[in-house]
């Protein structure tokens, strides 16, 4: 969604210099690409379907791969969840997705994942910690804006590139009317102005960039 898009690009730097002290000392400087939403529609996961009924959705991001690779850090945002077919995939109005769909996009080199948008509720307490489950077992992935825990919501997730620490934040501004179960706020981060500043203070001399 257009909104949420903005708030996922709002987190990031497209292009970071950061001087460096001394005279003559050479800038550190990293490479993002940020693309959008992969919101994962029925006729999309029927295409990738092969005759063994596994998925395959890596030719669809083919030509896109190498461009996307040749950075540092690669954005997206997985707008469906990837709870996977033992799940039951499911279209609009409330996706589950294969997770062969996360393989894809690993594979074309996005490894900065938003996982905060108006379908991270779709299907659940359930879909979420699915598709959390995942997004865990991905150690070349970073991702934010949805947490198992209320622990692991608060610590501050932090990726060093070319000795650049990022820090990284995702949030939704509407989960469609859903809601998480009491106390499991920490499913889906949901946009406020005073959630945010309260988060870039906590990044604060943690962080050369949030």
């Amino acid at each position: 969604m257009t909104r949420d898009r903005l708030l996922g690009f709002a987190v990031l730097l497209l292009l970071l210099l950061v001087p460096c002290p001394g005279e003559g000392a050479v800038p550190r400087r990293f490479s993002l690409a940020a693309a959008g939403d992969a919101l994962i529609h029925k006729k999309v996961y029927t295409a990738a379907r092969k005759k063994d009924g596994s998925y395959d959705f890596r030719p669809m991001l083919r030509l896109v791969k190498s461009r996307i690779s040749a950075h540092d850090l690669a954005f997206y945002n997985q707008e469906t969840l990837l709870g996977g077919k033992e799940l039951g995939l499911s279209t609009y109005p409330r996706f589950n997705s294969p997770r062969e769909v996360g393989d894809a996009f690993l594979d074309a080199g996005f490894n900065l994942v938003s996982l905060a948008n108006n379908h991270t509720l779709d299907r659940g307490e359930k879909g979420v910690l699915r598709s959390l489950e995942y997004w865990k077992g991905k150690n070349q992935a970073f991702s934010s804006g949805s947490f198992a825990t209320g622990k692991e919501a608060e610590e501050l997730r932090t990726v060093k590139v070319n000795g650049i620490t990022c820090a990284f934040f995702a949030y939704t501004t509407a989960t469609n009317g859903l809601r998480a179960p009491k106390g499991s706020g920490h499913y889906v981060s949901v946009y406020t102005p005073g959630r945010v500043e309260a988060d870039i203070k906590r990044a604060r001399g943690k962080a050369d960039v949030v």
